[in-house]
């Protein structure tokens, strides 16, 4: 066999280990930037469909009967609950113990509106939650 290939090969392979070990620190440096922080795609991705709904409703004609109003207001909460909900998740300790609860009020919030109880749920809903701050 060649030489040149042998060394051509072994060269190649050399390369090959120093930039996927190379790529590997740079990845895992990036991970260590914000070891608080917690991926969370859906809330985020919620968050911006939210912000949109708001500048839309505030662009929208102000002829609904109040309806658009309202919904400005609702929107702008859910605003801020989501944003409770990305900042409560990344300063959680014990990740599992806070999503079991959140799980049990979830489903108990949503139980209560298929019974057509929308009001009583939400006061109930709100009455959980500031227990469990």
């Amino acid at each position: 066999m060649n030489p040149w290939k042998i060394s051509t090969a072994v060269l190649t392979c050399a390369l090959g280990v120093t930039l996927g070990t190379s790529a590997i620190h740079t990845a895992s440096a990036g991970d260590k930037k914000d070891d608080k922080k917690i991926e969370q795609p859906k809330m985020e991705s919620a968050l911006e469909n939210l912000k949109k709904a708001k500048e839309d409703l505030e662009k929208a004609l102000a002829n609904k009967g109040g309806h658009r109003v309202t919904a400005h207001i609702l929107v702008k909460q859910a605003i801020n609950e989501v944003e409770s909900g990305i900042k409560f998740a990344e300063d959680a300790k014990d990740a599992k113990a806070n999503k079991d609860k959140a799980d049990k009020l979830t489903a108990d919030f949503e139980i209560c509106v298929k019974a057509g109880k929308f009001h009583e749920c939400y006061v109930k809903f709100e009455e959980a939650r500031a227990k469990q701050k």
